[in-house]
């Protein structure tokens, strides 16, 4: 099986759509199928680049045309917006400039046609793939992860829509993002495929092996843990209120915010007036948040919006208690027993209380779901991209 990918993936931020996206490669990789992988990136025209600077907005800059990632290459495609694909865009007709961007790209590659193409991300990939599908005669599936459906802007809305009429299959990594998509249109060809962990890397320790990280580190009492972005739509600014709150209900616990984003400087200076106790990790490898999981007491993630969140399914899986807020797919995966509904006034106050039940000991329901591992994945998605290429009819497959 030859399979083209269209990602959104930067070597600079390997985040959790990152590692959802790459694994999900991955498997195929290991499978002997045989995978290229496009990564779309932006960079601005010397105009954007001027204007964006003078209202001190982030300007992108053009970087190198590969990287690779743990043996997979992922091929920058570089796409320079200018001021007149900026208005085109905010208008709702980004296509123009997106076909020839994929003509060029047609032209440059020099690569026998692939038997499927796969878009990770429903706007400028799912656009791509789409353009790319009619040039080559080639079936294209899209995979949607979060933002791209819950937070996707309205000049996006009529391109989406024709995105998702035209795939072969328009995959979601949750009912939730399913149930959300629905809302503006009805689709027919549509497929849950949640995403999974890694079991060897996220399981739980052994209890000689847990006091041995806890010596390492010395820890002494309770650990309440972060792990994801610094950023608003995770709450992250919350992180200081709700660790100060906790502290005044529990003794002997301090903190660990382990990731990073454009809110860690205003966090870390809050978290120093506060005089918490907050180790700030940034971003580690995958075997060293197992390890931290490990010996974490609670994780918490008070998120405004998620998709189905790999770090929720990871934490679980090395035996971690989570407290989070009941919103997108995390009904999916936690008991209500572990969710607070933030759409309560006072659901701040509800979050650390709920915390804090759980460090004593108050709740204590056994989590019975089972979760896909990503060999899980490969193997539903095996069989339904095997379908797509052999033109068969999808009703008869369903992941729903």
């Amino acid at each position: 099986m030859k399979i083209c990918y269209i990602v959104d993936s930067s070597e600079e931020k390997k985040m959790g759509l990152f590692y959802a996206v790459h694994n999900r490669i991955k498997k195929f990789q290991e499978h002997n199928h045989n995978i290229e992988v496009y990564s779309i990136r932006k960079y601005h025209s010397s105009l954007l680049r001027f204007i964006r600077t003078l209202f001190k907005v982030e300007v992108k800059k053009r970087g190198k045309k590969e990287f690779v990632y743990d043996s997979i290459v992922y091929h920058n495609i570089w796409y320079c917006e200018t001021l007149i694909s900026y208005i085109l865009e905010k208008l709702s007709y980004p296509d123009l400039f997106y076909l020839l961007y994929v003509k060029g790209f047609v032209k440059n590659r020099k690569k026998d046609s692939p038997d499927l193409i796969i878009a990770h991300w429903g706007l400028e990939c799912g656009l791509f793939a789409m353009q790319l599908s009619k040039l080559l005669n080639k079936p294209f599936a899209v995979c949607y992860h979060g933002s791209d459906i819950h937070s996707s802007p309205l000049c996006w809305k009529k391109t989406l829509k024709r995105v998702m009429k035209q795939a072969s299959a328009n995959i979601f990594v949750s009912r939730y993002l399913l149930g959300i998509a629905r809302t503006f249109y009805q689709i027919n060809n549509s497929y849950i495929v949640c995403n999974g962990f890694d079991p060897t890397i996220f399981y739980q320790r052994t209890l000689e092996e847990k006091k041995q990280i806890r010596e390492n580190l010395k820890i002494s009492g309770k650990i309440v843990a972060f792990y994801g972005n610094l950023e608003i739509v995770k709450r992250a600014d919350l992180l200081p209120f709700i660790f100060s709150e906790i502290i005044k209900k529990v003794e002997n616990v301090s903190f660990w915010i382990v990731g990073d984003g454009s809110l860690r400087k205003q966090i870390e200076i809050e978290c120093n007036d506060n005089l918490l106790n907050v180790t700030f990790w940034g971003r580690v490898s995958a075997m060293k948040v197992a390890e931290l999981m490990n010996v974490s007491d609670v994780l918490i993630l008070p998120s405004k919006k998620e998709g189905y969140p790999l770090v929720l399914l990871e934490a679980l899986a090395c035996g971690t208690v989570c407290v989070s807020n009941s919103v997108g797919g995390i009904p999916e995966i936690l008991s209500d027993s572990y969710l607070v509904d933030d759409q309560k006034l006072n659901w701040k106050e509800l979050f650390v209380q709920k915390v804090c039940d759980v460090l004593y000991g108050r709740v204590n329901v056994v989590e019975s779901k089972t979760f896909n591992t990503w060999e899980d994945v490969y193997q539903q998605e095996y069989v339904l991209f095997n379908k797509i290429i052999r033109n068969e009819d999808l009703n008869c497959y369903s992941c729903l």
